[in-house]
């Protein structure tokens, strides 16, 4: 993988590898955080979100920069697991060839699963297994609403936005996007309304866990939807979701 000094981190991992982690295994709040956050279409496109480009071609062009992507999850892994990060057109032929390609090769299940062992949580921090004991001191399956949320809204710049847990507090605006967050999975049904009211109530006393071991059990309140395999839908009409 390369970071955006342009650097190679090399890691290994693959079913059987230590910090792999079965997508049987990662919390349905996480899975669902993550497509929220990321790629609400992730089941019914076939590696680009035709919709998305033309928003962020809009939101580019009016602001006369660059302030919106429109990367998939399977571009996301393309760019993070095979392509250096300089912006040429030759890489961006690339990167739409290769991500054609893995989309045809691996089903959505197994592109998600890869996407979560690989991607960049904060310095050093690979995989969702390294991030959920680093941040919480959970195992993946024991991720919250919350704590869900969070990891998933830091995907955009983790190191940037590593100093919250640093400082060991979020700030104040963090606190209202995680919030929105959290409402906005619920009115589009991606979880009930106990885990909602369970996620904003976690927002009051949010905290990061920095002790030896691992942090204590609980009992999570609430359900997050079943996503298309979990219930044997066809990912193009999937309606699990509304976008």
């Amino acid at each position: 993988m390369f970071e955006t000094d342009g650097s190679e981190f090399e890691m290994e991992t693959g079913p059987g590898t230590p910090n792999w982690v079965p997508i049987e295994q990662i919390s349905a709040f996480m899975l669902q955080a993550v497509l929220a956050q990321e790629d609400a279409g992730f089941f019914r496109h076939h590696g680009f979100a035709v919709a998305e480009i033309e928003k962020a071609l809009a939101a580019n062009l009016e602001a006369g920069r660059f302030v919106k992507g429109a990367s998939t999850i399977s571009m996301q892994l393309v760019k993070n697991l095979i392509l250096h990060r300089k912006k040429t057109l030759a890489r961006k032929f690339q990167e739409v060839i290769l991500t054609w390609w893995v989309e045809e090769a691996l089903d959505k299940k197994d592109i998600l699963e890869l996407y979560l062992n690989v991607i960049e949580f904060g310095p050093d921090i690979y995989g969702i297994k390294a991030a959920a004991r680093h941040y919480f001191g959970r195992y993946p399956a024991e991720l919250s609403p919350a704590e869900s949320v969070f990891l998933s809204t830091i995907l955009p710049n983790p190191k940037g936005y590593y100093p919250q847990y640093e400082r060991e507090s979020l700030s104040p605006r963090w606190r209202t996007r995680m919030q929105r967050r959290l409402e906005h999975m619920y009115a589009r049904g991606r979880i009930d309304q106990a885990a909602l009211s369970y996620g904003l109530k976690e927002l009051e006393n949010f905290h990061f866990f920095k002790g030896n071991g691992m942090a204590g059990a609980r009992v999570i309140e609430g359900n997050p939807t079943p996503l298309p395999y979990q219930n044997g839908e066809d990912y193009e009409t999937y309606k699990g979701v509304s976008e």
